[in-house]
């Protein structure tokens, strides 16, 4: 073992334990408005969103399921249950020790919310 192998393995030690953010981050949406009782398809922009329903949106208190299109990407559907108002908007990763649980089993974890918070207005 030469001593540049040494100096390698020394610096991959110093990454052990590091993770990634797991607080999404929400940039902006594809549209602001929409009419009440009408499908509305909205794209979301950010950050750090995954799939697997690890990732869903909360609209006005609503749990929305996304769907995935990347880490920086993903849709979602304007509930059409919901009266004309203003509805807060953010994104929410649950973490329950598993980033990516099977497709359609309700997990029970804890909510990770974004910071970001975008106004949307159902008319």
């Amino acid at each position: 073992m030469t001593a540049a192998d040494n100096n390698s393995k020394s610096n991959c030690a110093r990454s052990k334990g590091f993770y990634p953010s797991f607080t999404p981050v929400l940039s902006d949406l594809s549209q602001y408005t929409s009419p009440a009782g009408e499908y509305a398809e909205v794209v979301v922009t950010g950050a750090n969103m995954f799939p697997f329903g690890t990732t869903s949106v909360d609209f006005g208190g609503t749990s929305t399921k996304i769907t995935f299109l990347s880490p920086y990407a993903a849709t979602f559907l304007v509930p059409t249950s919901l009266p004309s108002g203003q509805y807060s908007v953010r994104l929410v990763n649950i973490y329950n020790g598993n980033f990516y649980p099977p497709v359609n089993q309700s997990q029970a974890g804890i909510p990770n919310y974004s910071a970001e918070i975008i106004q949307y207005i159902i008319t």
